[in-house]
């Protein structure tokens, strides 16, 4: 579904706008935020980094606005009763890009779980040096997840470098996503494609998804989402079903799966995140 029949004007000179922006869109993510968060602040500036926080319970409204007391980000409340209906999510997203590129000449969006960055042996220094020096309408980064063992890894410190924990990682083509804009993008559901924007793959931008790298972490956080606060339509459709309750064999089979089939993570990305 369209947002709107016509993409809408930012005709603003580049001169009048700040390089990047960087910005998710979250409920309640206790776990991953604080790591989403000291990520991308090591290539964007505080003012720079934006938060869409999705019906925060109480104590983590009072973490994200410590946060804002703090100006470590900006944090902006969004309101639906389902904790997940991806359409919406994906109009809030489309919107609040077009919003960003008002004041910057390129845009990241990424879900709390999905970690940007440049491979060490390419000709960028950062990933600020990639997008500060940005010429497409949008490029596609490489996708992998990074995956655990759910019988025989060690429960994931997050205060400590995930890959340096984890040893195994698995392509995607799935992951491949076009998360950096430089015009109005209208993204389709799970943000993997748009509907008005082409770029290219990016080999030399690498992003790492963080859905499977500790089991019990995610069960526990799955689980906490009952499906009553579902939106019925977005089962139906199948939309991010992976993070529905679920039977826990099945998801357990579900994260060998992945860890069987993906490589060693490496060397040049060791210590990275």
């Amino acid at each position: 579904m369209y947002l709107w029949d016509e993409p809408l004007p930012s005709e603003i000179s580049n001169k009048d706008r700040r390089p990047g922006a960087v910005f998710t869109h979250i409920n309640d993510e206790d776990k991953f935020f604080p790591l989403w968060l000291k990520h991308y602040s090591q290539y964007f500036e505080a003012k720079d980094i934006y938060v869409l926080a999705h019906n925060s319970n109480e104590e983590f409204e009072d973490y994200l606005l410590e946060g804002v007391k703090n100006k470590k980000f900006n944090m902006i409340p969004v309101h639906n009763l389902s904790w997940f209906n991806t359409t919406w999510l994906c109009q809030n997203v489309s919107m609040f890009q077009w919003l960003l590129l008002q004041s910057y000449k390129t845009v990241t969006y990424t879900d709390v779980d999905e970690l940007i960055f440049t491979d060490p042996e390419s000709k960028w220094k950062s990933y600020r040096d990639y997008y500060e020096n940005f010429e497409h309408d949008t490029a596609v980064v490489k996708g992998y997840h990074i995956a655990s063992d759910p019988f025989r890894d060690p429960p994931i410190d997050l205060n400590k470098k995930i890959t340096e924990q984890r040893t195994r990682y698995l392509y995607d083509p799935f992951l491949d996503k076009p998360l950096i804009t430089s015009k109005h993008v209208q993204y389709n559901n799970g943000m993997h494609t748009t509907r008005n924007l082409s770029g290219p793959l990016e080999n030399d931008l690498i992003m790492f998804h963080l859905h499977y790298i500790d089991f019990d972490l995610i069960y526990k956080k799955d689980s906490l989402r009952t499906i009553e606060n579902w939106c019925s339509e977005e089962i139906k459709a199948g939309f991010s079903i992976q993070n529905l309750p679920g039977d826990i064999n099945a998801k357990k089979g579900t994260f060998l799966a992945a860890f069987l089939k993906g490589r060693k993570i490496p060397e040049k990305y060791i210590g990275i995140l």
